[in-house]
């Protein structure tokens, strides 16, 4: 039999591999599964406190942070501090669902929701069959999923927007779940390849909200609140949670200063 040399890893293995790995040596007293939410978590957390401007809203993030990097303790929370890094690492290498396949390999997504996620090839096909035309310059295009997931059909359907010449900051998204660790998985990923986004954690059926609206880095930078105002028309029919009490525009140049500090 002829000897076949193995297949070299890619890049972006490398990190889903060491993130896989890491994930149990954060704390031997929690399952991987129930330190793999609480990371994501913490991710958002971290990601939401660069952005929000209302003090109640962010001493409630800052609480939350603390309570869960209190759980953890330092050495937990340098450990979650290098995922966060793979995280960063990979999604740069390919942009795509990264925490939603830990998320189902881990075997933790909430089944007795009928918790299957879209696999990406579906989704890619999906999403390019819905993109296929140039879009018009600076119409702002929204797309809403009312059962997200870890937002991997809103990741391609973004991507093929971009690929067939639209702008990032031209498409603005809506997503919602009834799982809090998925929002928190799409509201990170959706935050770090900096597209304009509103999440909520919420019964997409009965409308009620649990958490939320969460808005991302990139919905400021590409300024959606004055955008939104102002478009006389442009913006597309909103989702039916419409968001109330919008937000100021931040400071960018703060924000662009920001860091992220998970210790």
């Amino acid at each position: 039999m002829k000897r076949t040399e193995p297949v070299p890893r890619s890049e972006w293995q490398e990190h889903y591999g060491a993130f896989k790995k890491m994930l149990p040596t954060v704390s031997n007293a929690h399952s991987p599964s129930d330190i793999f939410r609480d990371v994501c978590r913490i991710f958002s957390l971290s990601l939401r406190g660069a952005v929000t401007v209302d003090k109640t809203e962010r001493d409630g993030i800052e609480s939350m942070y603390a309570s869960l990097a209190g759980k953890y303790g330092p050495g937990g929370m340098e450990k979650v501090g290098a995922m966060f890094a793979h995280l960063v690492e990979a999604m740069e290498l390919k942009r795509s669902d990264f925490l939603g396949h830990v998320y189902e390999e881990l075997n933790a997504t909430v089944k007795s929701f009928g918790q299957f996620f879209t696999p990406d090839c579906v989704s890619r096909m999906m999403a390019r069959m819905t993109f296929s035309a140039r879009p018009e310059p600076g119409k702002v295009v929204t797309m809403n999923d009312c059962a997200c997931g870890a937002g991997a059909l809103l990741i391609e359907g973004a991507e093929a927007f971009v690929g067939c010449g639209g702008r990032q900051g031209d498409i603005l998204i809506y997503a919602e779940d009834l799982d809090a660790t998925a929002c928190c998985i799409a509201y990170t990923q959706l935050s770090l390849l900096g597209y304009p986004a509103i999440v909520h954690h919420m019964d997409s059926l009965s409308r009620k909200v649990y958490e939320g609206p969460w808005f991302t880095v990139g919905y400021f930078l590409h300024g959606m609140p004055m955008r939104r105002v102002h478009s006389k028309g442009v913006v597309a029919e909103r989702p039916r949670n419409e968001v109330k009490n919008e937000p100021k525009p931040i400071d960018v140049r703060k924000l662009a200063q920001a860091e992220f500090d998970f210790g």
